[in-house]
C-alpha cells in the first residue's frame, strides 16, 4: 500500500502459495535433513554404547584371568625387549618396568633356589625361546622354586607366544603353585611307598 503523485493509493498483493510456498519445500527438507542426522547420532550412540559393554566385559575377563597370575612381562622377541605388565616385589627391586631380555632374565636367575637358577637359564635362553617361537609353539614353561615374600615356594613360568605374525610378541607369566606342588609332591611320594610296600611283599 503506497501513495502515488496523483494522487491515487496503490494496493500491492501477492499471492499466498507465493510468498509462502517455497517456504513450505525448505521446511520439508530442513525436516528430513534433522531427522537423517538425529537417526545417524542414534545408531553412533548405540553402537558407541555396545562396544563400551563388550570392552568392559573384556577388560573384567581379563582382569580375572590376570588375577590367576601374580607376574607378566610382554616380551618382544625380536628386539629382546620386556615392558612389565605386573611383576613380583622381588623382581620389582632388581629390574625397571621396561627393559632388555637378558636383564628380566638375570633378575629371574637371582630369586630362584641354585638348583632351579642353571635350568631356568638354560630353558629360557633368549636364542631357545626364538627357536621356539619360529617352530609355532603356543605355550612353553615348567614349575621352579623360587623366593616368594622372603620364602622359597613353587610357582609356574609360562611363556605364551602371540598366535598371528612371526609369534616373536610373547607374554611371560607367573603364579603360585606351592599349594597343587605339594598336593603332586605328596602324591608322588605315596605312590612310591605303595609300590615298595608291594615289592616288599
Amino acid at each position: 500500500l503506497f501513495e502515488m503523485s496523483n494522487g491515487w493509493t496503490c494496493v500491492l498483493t501477492v499471492p499466498y502459495s507465493g510468498l509462502l510456498g517455497s517456504l513450505g519445500d525448505t521446511v520439508v527438507w530442513l525436516a528430513a535433513v534433522f531427522c537423517t542426522f538425529s537417526l545417524i547420532m542414534l545408531i553412533l550412540w548405540y553402537r558407541d554404547q555396545h562396544l563400551g559393554r563388550v570392552a568392559a566385559r573384556t577388560r573384567s575377563t581379563l582382569d580375572i584371568m590376570g588375577s590367576a597370575y601374580y607376574a607378566a612381562y610382554r616380551l618382544n622377541l625380536r628386539q629382546a625387549r620386556y615392558e612389565r605388565i605386573k611383576g613380583s616385589a622381588e623382581v620389582k627391586r632388581l629390574i625397571g618396568d621396561k627393559g632388555t631380555y637378558q636383564e628380566m632374565l638375570d633378575a629371574f636367575v637371582a630369586v630362584l633356589d641354585d638348583d632351579a637358577a642353571a635350568e631356568f637359564r638354560k630353558g629360557f635362553e633368549l636364542e631357545h625361546v626364538r627357536a621356539l617361537a619360529r617352530k609355532h609353539t603356543q605355550e612353553y614353561g615348567g614349575d621352579f622354586y623360587r623366593l616368594v615374600d622372603g620364602e622359597y615356594r613353587w610357582v609356574n613360568a609360562s611363556l605364551i607366544f602371540a598366535p598371528e605374525g612371526d609369534g616373536m610378541d610373547a607374554v611371560f607369566c607367573f603364579r603360585q603353585i606351592d599349594r597343587e606342588k605339594q598336593a603332586q609332591l605328596n602324591h608322588i611320594k605315596l605312590l612310591e611307598t605303595s609300590l615298595d610296600a608291594a615289592d616288599a611283599s
